[in-house]
């Protein structure tokens, strides 16, 4: 989550009212490979030299404010004012659940009301769709905007120059194949097909292939682990593109994207990419 959390601290940064500290799911040392992926993704940020607390104290102590990307309070539910930013795609539910995922049971208290002071959205009309669907989160959900999509602005006007660092030629049509993580993501379900027809096709286009920061943890042994796969491609011919790597680069350069429901399809709807999604279960979108 350190990727949705960073914008948000360098926005208030240099507010000298304000002091800023973190805490992981995971305590220093964790053994697990989870925790060690969660602090390396994090050292890769820019505020990495926050002054971190120990998730137990952090759960303990009341703090003017608590800011999460993901439904992540835990025992400090209640402790102290909260605000949730979000990550990740809209319109995606729970398979047991009607509602956005954001604003589903997971963000609702025993008595059914929200857990959190403010909820961030980025657009008016998706605020009043959630409203439309549970106007419970009315005084809850604020609009701000999105800072990626001011990011989007310049990246376009250098189009050209990160194409060009990447090795793409004017002339060159480049698909970007970016894949979220779990069973029913692009990679776990048609990933060796779809590679194997982009080898094919490698003489008429170009191709960037990404797969989810989870993808890179070590798996069960009944697991396929997709990014050292996706790594061992770039001798091949692939652009890969690293977890650690800013996707706005890669997503401005390419000229088509295939994809299912990772969270970055809607900056590509942004900037008007052709978009080929894989089939995704009906239970995991939410129709509204």
């Amino acid at each position: 989550m350190a990727d949705y959390l960073e914008p948000f601290h360098q926005f208030f940064a240099l507010d000298p009212r304000l002091k800023f500290h973190v805490t992981f799911l995971f305590p220093p040392h964790h053994s697990s490979d989870s925790g060690q992926q969660e602090r390396e993704q994090f050292t890769r940020t820019r505020f990495a030299s926050l002054r971190e607390v120990h998730r137990n104290w952090a759960h303990l102590r009341a703090w003017d404010l608590v800011v999460c990307a993901d439904h992540c309070l835990g025992p400090a539910r209640g402790r102290s004012p909260s605000l949730y930013i979000g990550h990740g795609a809209k319109s995606k539910s729970s398979p047991d659940e009607s509602t956005e995922f954001a604003y589903g049971t997971d963000a609702l208290d025993q008595h059914h009301r929200p857990i959190y002071q403010k909820m961030f959205e980025d657009t008016s009309a998706y605020a009043q769709a959630v409203l439309d669907d549970n106007p419970v989160f009315r005084d809850v959900i604020t609009v701000v905007g999105h800072p990626d999509l001011d990011r989007l602005s310049t990246a376009v006007s250098q189009r050209e120059t990160h194409r060009s660092t990447m090795g793409f030629s004017p002339q060159d049509t480049v698909v970007f194949i970016l894949s979220t993580w779990g069973t029913h993501s692009l990679l776990h379900t048609m990933g060796d097909g779809l590679i194997a027809q982009a080898r094919r096709l490698q003489t008429n286009y170009r191709f960037i292939l990404s797969a989810h920061p989870h993808e890179y943890r070590p798996s069960p042994p009944d697991t396929r682990a997709w990014g050292p796969y996706l790594d061992s491609l770039s001798d091949q011919g692939f652009t890969i593109r690293h977890p650690q790597e800013d996707w706005l680069p890669f997503l401005v350069s390419a000229d088509c994207v295939i994809s299912d429901y990772c969270g970055l399809i809607e900056y590509a709807c942004q900037l008007e990419k052709p978009l080929i999604f894989t089939p995704v279960p009906e239970e995991y979108i939410w129709k509204k």
